[in-house]
């Protein structure tokens, strides 16, 4: 971890941004047993969230913005929401968003999220342009904790909207590829987009000639890990934290994590960590962590190791 010196006050919002699979949820449910602390879990993942759907339109799932004067109103009013407004949405028009989208297969948010839908597409659009609400906090919660994956373009815009600090999830690239191999995710094509190929600044390296799934997921991985160097040099006051270190000890890590925040250990934290140093599987959060700890090297064989190691060193990815 950085050396970083103590914060004088409790901050009143915190982002958890890092790469998907990082590590971020983990961290972010531990951060959210802070006594005042409310945790809105990725308010801008359409997945899951039918208004981060409609916010995303024409932007994609990893949208570019750099600032707030770039920034669409439906994406300015997410964020907003999630860091001020009180009152997650759970009404009747709000369960019927979120049926309408986890009846909608994922090539039809796919439409809606390259502002190019199908008829099918702007039928579930139309749906939840009247029914979708943006998730936030409680407006009486001293603390607001947000977490999100899918804003690491967008972090400079977030920053400037709501000036929260910041905590940055790091975790070794190949322990977060054989978990998306695990899962089976698509790679992102993320290298057809010259403006995020610009942000993580690997503007002037040739394109890598993938042939295989894996490695077209290592070079959407790349360029969001890169992505995530830039940010961390043009802001060396964030916090970061070692997905791995953590996993060595999490409670005396979590410990000098909340320490760097300011924010208060209690026992609800503590019993938090122990609960979630057990086993697990799926999308869980527990796991008995030392085994998290370069458990790439049990997932991959070595022609996996050998095709992402190609990849990653190929865009300037430290193993």
């Amino acid at each position: 971890m950085r050396s970083v010196v103590p914060p004088t006050t409790t901050p009143e919002r915190l982002l958890i941004l890092g790469t998907p699979r990082s590590g971020t949820t983990w961290t972010s449910e531990i951060v959210g047993t802070a006594p005042g602390a409310r945790l809105v879990h990725e308010p801008d993942n359409e997945v899951n969230d039918p208004f981060a759907l409609l916010a995303k339109v024409g932007l994609g799932r990893f949208p570019v913005l750099e600032s707030v004067a770039q920034c669409p109103d439906a994406y300015r009013q997410l964020w907003r929401a999630a860091f001020e407004h009180g009152g997650s949405p759970d009404t009747l028009r709000a369960r019927a968003a979120n049926t309408l989208l986890t009846r909608s297969p994922r090539p039809i948010r796919d439409e809606i999220l390259s502002g190019r839908p199908s008829r099918r597409g702007r039928v579930l659009q139309f749906g939840l342009e009247r029914l979708a609400e943006p998730r936030s906090a409680s407006a009486t919660a001293p603390l607001t904790v947000v977490k999100s994956v899918h804003a690491l373009f967008a972090a400079d815009m977030v920053v400037e909207l709501a000036a929260p600090t910041v905590v940055v999830i790091r975790r070794h690239p190949l322990s977060v590829l054989s978990s998306w191999i695990e899962f089976d995710w698509p790679p992102q094509g993320l290298e057809n987009d010259p403006e995020k190929v610009r942000l993580a600044g690997l503007e002037n390296v040739a394109p890598f000639a993938a042939t295989t799934h894996d490695e077209r997921r290592a070079i959407s991985y790349a360029i969001l890990h890169r992505r995530v160097d830039r940010l961390l040099a043009e802001n060396p006051s964030w916090h970061v934290a070692d997905h791995d270190c953590i996993c060595g000890d999490p409670l005396e890590e979590f410990r000098s994590l909340f320490d760097r925040l300011g924010l208060e250990w209690c026992p609800a934290t503590e019993a938090a960590v122990r609960q979630s140093d057990t086993p697990g599987t799926g999308y869980d959060t527990q796991r008995v962590a030392s085994e998290q700890i370069d458990v790439w090297r049990r997932r991959l064989d070595d022609d996996q190791i050998r095709a992402l190691t190609a990849v990653l060193t190929h865009y300037g990815v430290a193993l």
